[in-house]
């Protein structure tokens, strides 16, 4: 009897240690630059966007953006940055106007509170600066 079991056991262990990848895309127009401030918009992943069976740790092991500009700014300056739930902050430089990739953001473990802002400044510009459209942050995820 126990040697018919062995083999289910082992189907079993191999199977639940099998990673699966998905991706989460959040869109969200940025708030628009009244005067010297900022514009940005945040992306966080929501509980009920994680897929089923998912891990209570997943890992983040990429992500991609797509920023919007600012057209009637000068000088325009974009950021892709990690608000950590425990308070850190980590950010990049990246161009407005653009998309791209980055692994710089990879860590062990992404909890729910965690999220990403695209943040855009500028030099100069009219008083109320309005954004071209709106910005994408893809959660590359490893579960």
């Amino acid at each position: 009897m126990n040697k018919k079991l062995l083999p289910l056991g082992l189907m079993f262990v191999s199977l639940s240690s099998v990673a699966a990848d998905f991706a989460i895309t959040k869109t969200v127009t940025p708030y628009s630059m009244l005067g010297t401030a900022r514009g940005h918009s945040m992306h966080r992943i929501m509980g009920h966007e994680y897929p089923r069976g998912y891990t209570a740790r997943p890992a983040l092991v990429g992500v991609s953006w797509r920023a919007t500009s600012f057209p009637q700014s000068v000088g325009e300056k974009a950021e892709l940055c990690m608000n950590r739930s425990g308070g850190g902050q980590d950010c990049i430089p990246i161009t407005a106007g653009s998309s791209g990739h980055t692994e710089y953001f990879n860590t062990q473990s992404l909890v729910y509170t965690d999220n990403m802002i695209i943040r855009h400044s500028h030099e100069s510009g009219p008083m109320r600066s309005q954004p071209a459209g709106s910005n994408s942050v893809t959660f590359h995820i490893r579960y």
